[in-house]
Formats: C-alpha cells, sequence, structure tokens
C-alpha cells in the first residue's frame, strides 16, 4: 500500500470509529478482562496504530463496518433426485449459514441462469475501484446433488433351503446411494477457496416372495425404506454441517491497536451482528492470494453491535499484527463421527 493510501486509510478508520462511537450516544460498554480489570471500547489505552504495519490486502467497506458475511448459496440437481432430498438439504444448508450468523441469499434453482445472474451481480457490486459502497458478496457456496438413487434387487431362495423346506421366502435389498458436492467460490476472483464431497449410503436386506414390492406407504417396504432415507438424510446433513461452520466461522479486521504497556489491545470490525461473544478466541490472520496465515492468537474482551475488542497477551505477539488483518473466530475442536469420517472428502 502506498503512502497516500495509507494516509486516507487511517483517516477512514478514524472515521469510522469516530462515528460509531457517536452512534452509541457516548455510552460506555464496560466488560472485565481475564485479571478482573475493566475495558470499554470508549476507554482504552493509548493508540499506538502508526506503530503497525497495514496490511496491502484490499478490503470492502462492509469488512470495516462489522457486517456478517454475505454467501449466495446456488443449489444443483444433477440428473434426477429420486430420493427426493432437495429441498431439505437447501433448507438445512441455509440454516447451518443463517445459524452461524452469515448473510445468505438462496438460489435453488433447478436452472443456472438464475444463479449466474446473481454471480454477475455480486461481480459487479465487488469489481475493483468500487470497494466502498454496498455491501459486497463474500463467496458463492455452490451445492450439487450429485447423486440421489434408489436400487432394490430380489435373490432367490437358496437351493440349501428348498431342498428340506416346501416353502422359503426370496430376499430384497433396498440399496439408497445419494452424494453432494459444496464448492465455495471467492468474489470476486471467482476461485475456488474449498470444496468438499460428502457420499452416503444406507443397504438393508428383508424377506419377500417372488420379487422385490415396492417401498409403497405402509408395511415392512415402506419401514424399511423411510429408516434407510433417514439415514442417507442424517449423514449429508450432519457432516455437512461442521465444515460449513469452521469455513464461514466469524470474522473482522483490525482497525487499531492501542497499548500501556501491560494490555495489548486490539479494536477490531465484527461484534455481536458478525456472531462475535466475549471469551471467544480468536487467530489474528495474514491475508494473501494463496489464502491465509495465523500470526497470533487472542481473546474477545468487549463487544459491540458491529466491533470488538480483542486482547493479546504479549507484546511480542501483538507486533506480528498489522492493521487490516483478519481476525478470525475459533470453534472448539471438531472430532468427526465416524459416520463423517468416511463421509466426507476435503478436495
Amino acid at each position: 500500500m502506498n503512502p497516500i493510501n495509507t494516509i486516507y486509510f487511517r483517516a477512514f478508520i478514524v472515521s469510522v470509529c469516530f462515528i460509531c462511537s457517536g452512534l452509541t450516544g457516548c455510552k460506555t460498554m464496560t466488560q472485565m478482562l481475564d485479571n478482573g480489570e475493566s475495558i470499554s471500547s470508549l476507554d482504552l489505552p493509548t493508540d499506538h496504530s502508526d506503530e503497525l504495519q497495514v496490511s496491502d490486502h484490499p478490503l470492502h467497506e462492509s469488512d470495516l463496518m462489522g457486517d456478517p458475511l454475505s454467501v449466495v448459496l446456488g443449489f444443483e440437481v444433477i440428473g434426477r433426485d429420486e430420493l427426493k432430498l432437495r429441498q431439505e438439504l437447501i433448507e438445512a444448508t441455509y440454516n447451518t449459514l443463517s445459524d452461524n450468523w452469515v448473510k445468505t441469499n438462496s438460489k435453488g434453482k433447478r436452472t443456472e441462469a438464475p444463479l449466474k445472474e446473481e454471480i454477475e451481480r455480486s461481480l459487479r457490486k465487488t469489481a475493483s475501484g468500487s470497494y466502498f459502497g454496498k455491501q459486497k458478496v463474500n463467496y458463492i457456496l455452490m451445492a450439487r446433488l450429485e447423486t440421489s438413487r434408489f436400487k432394490s434387487s430380489f435373490e432367490k431362495p437358496s437351493m440349501l433351503c428348498t431342498s428340506w423346506r416346501d416353502s422359503c421366502p426370496g430376499t430384497c435389498e433396498y440399496s439408497l446411494r445419494a452424494r453432494m458436492d459444496l464448492e465455495a467460490l471467492g468474489l470476486p476472483s471467482q476461485r475456488r477457496a474449498r470444496k468438499w464431497v460428502i457420499k452416503a449410503k444406507a443397504d438393508q436386506v428383508f424377506d419377500a416372495e417372488k420379487s422385490c414390492p415396492s417401498p409403497g406407504r405402509q408395511g415392512e417396504p415402506a419401514e424399511v425404506y423411510q429408516k434407510l432415507l433417514d439415514e442417507v438424510t442424517k449423514t449429508l446433513v450432519e457432516c455437512s454441517k461442521p465444515v460449513l461452520e469452521d469455513f464461514f466461522a466469524s470474522r473482522g479486521y483490525v482497525l487499531s491497536y492501542h497499548s500501556d504497556g501491560h494490555r495489548f489491545l486490539f479494536r477490531t470490525s465484527g461484534g455481536r451482528a458478525a456472531g462475535f461473544s466475549r471469551g471467544d478466541n480468536v487467530a489474528f490472520q495474514r491475508l494473501h492470494d494463496g489464502g491465509a496465515t495465523t500470526v497470533a492468537q487472542g481473546k474477545v474482551v468487549s463487544v459491540e453491535q458491529k466491533f470488538g475488542v480483542i486482547s493479546v497477551k504479549k507484546q511480542d505477539e501483538a507486533n506480528k499484527i498489522h492493521i487490516n488483518d483478519r481476525v478470525l473466530l475459533q470453534h472448539k475442536r471438531y472430532i468427526p463421527s465416524m459416520r463423517c469420517q468416511f463421509a466426507v472428502k476435503d478436495k
């Protein structure tokens, strides 16, 4: 970032902080640090922001104003949806994002045209040279139901059984298979950020006479089919949820640095509106074209609607952080169930 842009950026940050303080009516929101000392967003130590470097990664106004992530969710069905999973998966994916404080616009049409139009609109909003304006779209999340298949197969009774019994039932096997691909595209680059493939299957054998009955609505075939369908649906929903929560975790950006030599505090965008709470653990990340690198760890000590204050334990950690660095909420370590260990592949 050249010196002139740096000056303008710092002036903008000061204006943002001043305006947001004014909007609160100069109320003091007080929280307690781990050592019991109080801290508020309007009673911070001396501003030492000038001592920090400024990251040259470009940010949008909505990043600095503490707006939540904005995601367009597209859903496609490839081939036939024999298990009729589409609507339930759209709702489950939408709810996962919304529950994770993500502003989500769902485009669950069968054709690609509406989604392509939405991507074009999003690109216009996030085009270089127009970073200040309406909130940008951060990601396109493309969900594709690649497989949704039901198969039944009948097997005649064995010769061993028929040789000593007058009546021997055959067996029918119900097999359900499903696969959902989730692909996150970053904007405006439209580069793939992450892709996950979630597969689910369920099988069951039961007695049958002469041929496999259709599932129907009653009786054992219907009960078997519904049980298998519930298993497949549960796998797709439960195993996609944690990977989405982790990737689309709440985030903000460093606005200023304050210290009195004992406390090392960073004023950041991203507050309650973006999903942050007091006591949350966060990672400070340096953004670059290849992704992001964690440079320090911190804890949220004060939260407002769209802004917060994060404490870092040591001076040497604080020195590693730049203005504009990303602050990412750290979820509790996810240990996948046996079901999800085999179901999810990170591409």
